[in-house]
């Protein structure tokens, strides 16, 4: 087994001098290496010197994870802004009856300005297949399920206020 040369000392060696003014020192570097040994060459690295701690790397193209509360569970909402949420589901082809008065959110996936992957996330009222609301017998609450829809129809943003005369 050989012992392994210092990464300075094989920079020397091939060549590669950095001239630092007095009390300067080299904090990090990146090199890419190319070695040969057998029948081919084998392109290493880029070697980091000093390796980042974890955790210390960034991520390059983070995604992240956007949610957008429409509605909140208990909000006291106008008749036009819930004609106009209600005109929103139903271009999503939602039918808003079902919709339980909890949070109605709209979730997508984000990297930068880019938004895609946009739904629409709900508790939906079950109904028996005569249509009628279905009660747990032991809580006697209405039976809802969570539910997503995938978002065809952006949600228009709400109307300025209008200044009374």
């Amino acid at each position: 087994m050989t012992t392994p040369t210092p990464i300075g000392s094989q920079l020397d060696e091939l060549g590669l001098v950095l001239s630092l003014g007095d009390g300067e020192r080299v904090l990090e570097a990146e090199v890419s290496a190319v070695t040969t040994g057998g029948h081919a060459d084998i392109q290493h690295g880029p070697i980091r010197v000093p390796k980042p701690a974890t955790g210390q790397t960034p991520v390059p193209h983070p995604i992240e994870t956007r949610i957008v509360t429409v509605v909140t569970e208990g909000q006291d909402i106008s008749d036009e802004q819930r004609a106009r949420v209600c005109a929103w589901l139903t271009a999503n082809n939602i039918d808003a009856a079902l919709v339980a008065q909890n949070d109605v959110v709209v979730q997508c996936k984000a990297q930068g300005d880019r938004e895609s992957g946009h739904a629409i996330g709900f508790h939906q009222i079950y109904r028996d297949p005569d249509g009628r609301k279905v009660y747990d017998p032991m809580t006697r609450d209405v039976v809802m399920f969570q539910r997503w829809v995938p978002q065809t129809v952006a949600l228009d943003p709400e109307p300025a206020p209008q200044e009374s005369a």
